[in-house]
């Protein structure tokens, strides 16, 4: 895993210009009003008031961490391998993007050497976080007939929601996990994984943990999983404070930081999964009981192949925290 790195492009692609000469017609003009974050922490540096407080400047952005680095004290004692059972939880999703809304987070265990293996679905809990939504799912993969598991088993996951622009149900992104190490033990803990806008190779003989790099990295969107020896008895969710999470490959970069200041801080954002389903019956004037949101979210089926959500529509910038242009016309009805 590696750390997260400044980029100067969130999407780590460089922009293409367009050669389409198209003049602006006489009369018109564009205003541009820029916000600088770093002439703002400037004043804000500056500022007795934030003296007074004593509050560092790196966390008075934020209402609560933003991201927290694993702690080794953390770690799962117990090994186990390809021979025993192990579970398989979905904790929370971090960070959804402006313009997603209810999420649910589909998934295969591919080549595991077993037959059958059901597909993952997991569905969130109505009451949690609608930025930062919270699940209940755990899935136990046990050896068949005394046949071990295959030490190259993957996990990939997809996450998906209804566009709030277009109401349609579109992938956000998607991620991919190791199950064992190369000695055929368990990759025992929790882990935070960043989400990416693109899908892997069909063929799962060529599934890696590395399939998904070439593709554009989902700003501040990631997955909290764990994988864990098998027990009873669920495990209980661990607080994502306590750094019992994995997290180096989530590190967030400078632009990501800023990004999720303003998550953070956007009061017009539901607050619950059970605002943001309200929203979207509503929308579509669906006369559906509140105990049936959930199935109603279900069975939404995607597109084929299923559409991606739109990247450029992901952080929807206000005056204050972003660019804002506007455009005047010299043109005038007769």
């Amino acid at each position: 895993m590696q750390t997260g790195r400044l980029l100067e492009y969130i999407t780590d692609q460089i922009p293409v210009n367009s050669t389409t000469a198209e003049p602006v017609q006489q009369g018109s003009g564009i205003r541009v009003t820029v916000y600088d974050p770093a002439k703002k922490l400037h004043r804000q540096r500056d500022s007795p008031v934030q003296e007074e407080r004593a509050v560092p400047q790196e966390e008075s952005r934020f209402l609560y961490p933003p991201w927290v680095p694993h702690s080794p004290t953390a770690a799962v004692p117990q090994q186990a391998s390809v021979s025993q059972p192990l579970d398989f939880y979905i904790d929370a999703v971090h960070y959804i993007p402006d313009n997603a809304t209810i999420i649910k987070v589909t998934g295969r265990i591919m080549r595991s050497g077993l037959e059958d293996l059901p597909d993952i679905l997991a569905l969130p809990e109505l009451k949690t976080s609608a930025r930062n939504p919270e699940f209940r799912y755990r899935m136990t993969v046990k050896a068949d007939n005394q046949k071990p598991l295959d030490p190259h088993m993957m996990l990939l996951l997809r996450v998906y929601t209804i566009d709030v622009d277009s109401g349609e149900l579109c992938v956000i992104g998607n991620c991919i996990a190791r199950v064992f190490n190369n000695h055929g033990q368990l990759n025992a803990g929790g882990f935070q994984l960043r989400l990416r806008g693109g899908m892997p190779s069909k063929d799962p003989v060529a599934l890696t943990e590395s399939s998904l790099n070439h593709h554009p990295v989902i700003p501040c969107c990631t997955v909290l999983i764990r994988i864990l020896p098998h027990v009873t008895e669920p495990a209980p969710t661990p607080s994502y404070l306590s750094g019992f999470y994995f997290t180096d490959e989530a590190n967030p970069n400078k632009s990501e930081l800023e990004m999720i200041s303003t998550f953070q801080r956007d009061k017009n954002f539901p607050t619950t999964e059970e605002d943001l389903v309200q929203l979207l019956i509503g929308k579509e004037q669906a006369n559906i009981p509140p105990d049936q949101w959930l199935a109603w979210f279900k069975e939404l089926p995607p597109q084929h192949p299923p559409a991606h959500l739109s990247i450029h529509h992901m952080v929807r910038y206000h005056q204050q925290a972003g660019i804002r242009c506007s455009h005047r016309t010299g043109i005038r009805a007769s």
